[in-house]
């Protein structure tokens, strides 16, 4: 069995190659067209971890598994090979599924070298300050593909006992499958393309697992009627040396051809990119440490942001201290809905067309320019423990941001709503130092008030140059790595003589005053939830106090996905109406029914304290819809 398969392998060698030629292509192609310290870990996962079907890497994968499982018995038979096979003193079931784990392994080995190959990649760049490789994505896409390939290749070895016959089917039932799903909502395992879909809660992956389940034994089934099939065939009597010779140099014709496909493809898609690049009209501006790229629509506000750039620059450098001076390449032609601007490593991507105030324009570059300071200066050593300091991450770079170009009432309003939550809701240093649990209990847009009041209770305890020495510290040659969250921050604050007891007393004496301050009328408590279901979605009722002088559309229900993707964010939702009963106002919303599951669900509700502001979200709860 073992040198079967590897006789195999041998026999296989030109496909793998042709993988590997137009993974080389690829790549070649990536890095002749863009920086490769340009992209992230998350461009990548945009892509490949989005939900739904990503159907050009599925039918790439398709060709391959389908090729390959042609090329295993088809050839045999043309060359007269078979008759060798079936007459070694091995079961001609043996020698079936030898030469079918072969190809299956070749696959998975091709797939896994590609993953490979990316990760070395990535590692240019492994994001501005949150940079690492979700591994457990990674395997569950090697394992999502893995399976794919074996039922697409045992569709493959069933179908090839018919030849050009079995293609044809195969197109016809690939055509009907596709135009199910152009008119229904999923057609769940009547679609191979099934398997491919995916969701994504965390870090890791959710399958349609009974679909996969489903696909599996249908190979299975496949698979053993093909060794009956095959197993019963004898190599053609004539014309064995013309028909061999005309079978090689058809798969030779077929592999060229093949490649130059592909390479059509790739060469096609980039200078149809390049063709959109060159619609949209891009210009640029440059300073001293900044390239700006942004649309000719958008000019205006480009050389609004252009004339200051390189003097808020030049504050942010003193404030900390720099060491260096990075150049930073700034995209403005990328519009997030979730995210005003987005740093990775030396690039900053964000947008101009949303109508904003040049100042606040402004105020995301420096925040987006601190991430790349803090990359840069702490030699991206906050990235291993990105889950511990979060918190000063966004903190510290709104704090800076803040002080460059100042907003008043918006840093009032971050810091009212991260004093009341802080005491109503019992929040802990513990808490921030640990920002996947964090999000799962609080508001986690609370990292940048509370990590904001922390940094400037960091610069009144240690001095101001203590925001480029905690980089530097953590960057430090020789720093251990490792250390769980407290003893992180407790080592690196002590390398420049700082102490974080005396950080956290001053943090929670800043909060403390804060509250104080504040009028409690401002931040209503919400209570009394029900759900109830009907035939349109669930209705979720939630009251607020009588007293309360909030219009309607400041409220906000947010309702968690349990599992989504690294693209999609949690829904959030305002109340169809508010009405007023005798000791309390209850407001209404309408949900979908597909965001509870079997009637239960997670939920925070909140308000805007003034027009504009961000939401103060009270902490998670569970709910349940009532029968």
């Amino acid at each position: 069995m073992i040198a079967l398969i590897f006789k195999e392998l041998r026999q296989l060698k030109p496909i793998a190659f042709l993988w590997i030629a137009l993974l080389a292509l690829s790549i070649g192609i990536e890095l002749f067209t863009s920086r490769v310290d340009e992209q992230s870990y998350e461009l990548f996962c945009d892509a490949l971890c989005a939900p739904g079907i990503e159907y050009s890497q599925a039918i790439f994968l398709m060709i391959l598994c389908l090729v390959t499982a042609y090329s295993l018995y088809p050839r045999e038979v043309d060359e007269r090979t078979i008759d060798f096979l079936h007459a070694l003193p091995i079961k001609k079931s043996t020698i079936f599924y030898g030469k079918f784990i072969a190809a299956f392994g070749l696959v998975c080995l091709l797939l896994l070298f590609s993953y490979g190959v990316l990760s070395v990649l990535l590692a240019f760049n492994p994001e501005s300050m949150s940079g690492k490789r979700y591994f457990a994505i990674d395997a569950s896409l090697f394992l999502r593909d893995c399976v794919f390939a074996f039922v697409v290749m045992a569709h493959g070895v069933f179908l090839s006992r018919f030849r050009t016959v079995g293609l044809v089917i195969y197109a016809l039932y690939l055509l009907l499958v596709r135009w199910l799903e152009t008119q229904f909502d999923g057609i769940g395992w009547v679609s191979v393309f099934e398997i491919f879909k995916i969701d994504y809660s965390g870090t890791a992956f959710s399958f349609n697992f009974n679909v996969m389940a489903g696909h599996i034994a249908l190979a299975v089934v496949l698979l053993v009627l093909a060794c009956r099939m095959w197993s019963g065939v004898q190599g053609k009597s004539e014309g064995v040396n013309k028909n061999a010779k005309v079978h090689k140099l058809l798969k030779i014709v077929a592999s060229v051809f093949g490649f130059l496909f592909m390479a059509m493809i790739l060469v096609g898609q980039v200078m149809q990119n390049a063709q959109v690049a060159e619609e949209k009209a891009f210009e640029t501006l440059l300073t001293d440490h900044y390239r700006f790229v942004f649309l000719t629509g958008d000019k205006g506000q480009a050389e609004e942001l252009h004339a200051s750039a390189e003097e808020h620059y030049q504050q942010l450098r003193v404030l900390l201290n720099a060491s260096t001076e990075p150049v930073i390449h700034v995209d403005m032609t990328s519009e997030n809905d979730h995210a005003a601007g987005l740093a990775q490593w030396k690039t900053i991507k964000m947008g101009l067309s949303g109508g904003e105030s040049p100042n606040r324009y402004a105020r995301v570059l420096s925040h987006e320019t601190a991430h790349v300071f803090q990359s840069v200066e702490s030699n991206r050593a906050f990235r291993a423990y990105f889950n511990s300091t979060r918190f000063f991450i966004e903190g510290m770079a709104n704090y800076v941001s803040f002080e460059i170009v100042p907003r008043q009432d918006t840093r009032r309003q971050n810091r009212d709503i991260a004093a009341v939550s802080w005491q109503r809701q019992n929040i802990q240093f513990e808490d921030m130092t640990n920002s996947a649990a964090f999000s799962s209990q609080f508001n986690a847009e609370l990292v940048y008030g509370l990590g904001e009041i922390w940094t400037e209770a960091l610069v009144d305890v240690c001095g101001k140059g203590a925001l480029g020495e905690v980089l530097r510290s953590a960057g430090r040659d020789g720093a251990p790595l490792g250390l769980p969250a407290g003893v992180f921050w407790r080592d690196t604050l002590q390398q420049f003589s700082c102490e974080l007891e005396l950080v956290n007393a001053a943090w929670r004496t800043k909060l403390s005053a804060r509250f104080d301050d504040i009028d409690q009328s401002q931040f209503p408590i919400l209570d009394n939830m029900s759900a109830t279901e009907h035939e349109n979605g669930v209705t979720i009722s939630i009251s607020a106090p009588l007293e309360s002088e909030l219009p309607a559309y400041r409220y906000a229900l947010r309702i968690a996905k349990e599992s989504k993707s690294v693209a999609s964010v949690d829904a959030i939702f305002k109340p169809d109406n508010l009405i007023v009963e005798l000791d309390s106002q209850v407001l209404k919303f309408e949900v979908p029914s597909e965001l509870t599951d079997r009637g239960r669900f997670r939920y925070q509700v909140g308000y805007q304290i003034e027009d504009g502001s961000r939401i103060y979200f009270q902490s998670w709860r569970s709910g349940s819809v009532l029968q």
